[in-house]
C-alpha cells in the first residue's frame, strides 16, 4: 500500500468500470477559510525540505469526457448559486480535472478587458462566505450530480456569532459599494469620451463651415 496526502479521489472511484458511466464528481474534503499574514512564525530556514501545501479552499475534483461542457456551482443552504466555477465550456480532453472554490463570492469588480490600462490589477477578492455546509453541483447535460462540503472558520481566530455576522454583513455591503463605485466610474469614461467625440466633431464641423464660407465669398 501507500500513503497519499494530496486529495486525490480514491482508487476504487478511477477504475475502467466505474469511469464508463460518463462525468463524476468526487467527495470535497472540509476547508478552512485561512487568512494569509504572519503570525509570529516567519522562520523559513525549513521551507527547503518542504513541498508545496496544496490551495487554500475546497477543493473539487471531477471526471469529464472530452467535449463534455460542465457547469459547476456553489450553493449555500437556501440553493442559491455563491459562486461558478466552471462555466460549461467543453472539455479539451478526457481526464479528471481539478477546481478550486477559495470559499469566497465572486470578485465585485467586472471581468477585466484585454485593453485594461490597470494592468495585472483585477480588483479585490469577494469576501468570505460565512462558515457552514455548502452543496457543489455539477451539471453534464441533462445529468446533475452534488457533494456537500463543511466550510470551517479559520482556527486562528476567535468571534463569537453575532461578531462574526456582523463583519460577514459589513464586507458584503463594501463590496457592494465597491460595484457600485466602479460601475459609475465606468459610466463617466464613456461620457467623457462620448464628450471628446462630440467636441472634435464640433471642431470638424466649424472648421468646414468657415471653409465654406471662404470659398462662397
Amino acid at each position: 500500500g501507500f500513503w497519499s496526502l494530496a486529495p486525490l479521489p480514491p482508487p476504487e472511484a478511477t477504475t475502467p468500470e466505474t469511469l464508463s458511466g460518463g462525468a463524476r464528481l468526487y467527495p470535497i474534503r472540509r476547508a478552512w477559510q485561512l487568512h494569509r499574514y504572519v503570525r509570529g512564525r516567519n522562520a523559513t530556514g525549513q521551507q527547503r525540505f518542504m513541498a508545496p501545501n496544496p490551495p487554500d479552499g475546497a477543493i473539487v475534483n471531477y471526471y469529464a469526457r472530452k467535449d463534455d461542457r460542465v457547469e459547476i456551482d456553489v450553493l449555500d443552504g437556501q440553493g442559491g448559486v455563491v459562486r461558478r466555477l466552471a462555466d460549461g465550456r467543453p472539455a479539451q480532453r478526457t481526464r479528471i480535472f481539478r477546481t478550486t472554490w477559495d470559499l469566497r463570492y465572486a470578485s465585485p469588480a467586472p471581468p477585466p478587458a484585454e485593453d485594461d490600462e490597470e494592468g495585472p490589477f483585477t480588483g479585490p477578492r469577494g469576501p468570505f462566505v460565512l462558515p457552514g455546509k455548502y452543496v457543489i453541483r455539477m451539471r453534464v447535460g441533462g445529468a446533475e450530480q452534488r457533494q456537500t462540503v463543511d466550510v470551517l472558520p479559520d482556527p486562528a481566530i476567535t468571534l463569537s456569532t453575532e461578531d462574526r455576522r456582523r463583519w460577514h454583513q459589513t464586507l458584503l455591503a463594501l463590496a457592494d459599494m465597491y460595484r457600485v463605485s466602479r460601475a459609475a466610474l465606468a459610466t463617466l469614461d464613456r461620457l467623457r469620451a462620448d464628450l471628446s467625440a462630440a467636441r472634435a466633431a464640433l471642431t470638424d464641423a466649424g472648421a468646414r463651415g468657415e471653409a465654406l464660407t471662404r470659398e462662397e465669398a
